[in-house]
């Protein structure tokens, strides 16, 4: 089953909130925060997630190789799982060729 393979994301029942707590408004399907612009937010760096999706990834490759060995999933499971670990080695791939590429 689905649920089985992947586990909830944590926090997804609680309302998004920005850094000081203040939450998120809904304005035409996407989210702003109350009283910010980004000409006023402090540039940051973005963390490097590829440890993570290497992680990810692997897990992955684990499962769809009990999956292979015999392991018994729902209908169409198998299919998804290999789209989605397309998607992440795809990422990875894209992050990892960025990295190459000198700084602005």
């Amino acid at each position: 089953m689905r649920g089985q393979l992947l586990p909830d994301r944590p926090g997804t029942s609680d309302p998004i909130k920005n850094h000081q707590g203040e939450p998120c408004v809904q304005a035409n399907g996407s989210r702003k925060w109350l009283n910010k612009t980004r000409e006023h937010l402090p540039r940051k760096v973005r963390p490097d997630i590829r440890p993570q999706l290497r992680e990810f990834l692997a897990w992955y490759e684990e499962v769809l190789g009990r999956i292979k060995a015999g392991a018994i999933v729902a209908p169409g499971e198998e299919e998804r799982l290999t789209e989605e670990a397309s998607a992440v080695a795809h990422l990875l791939d894209l992050l990892d060729s960025s990295a190459d590429e000198p700084a602005r």
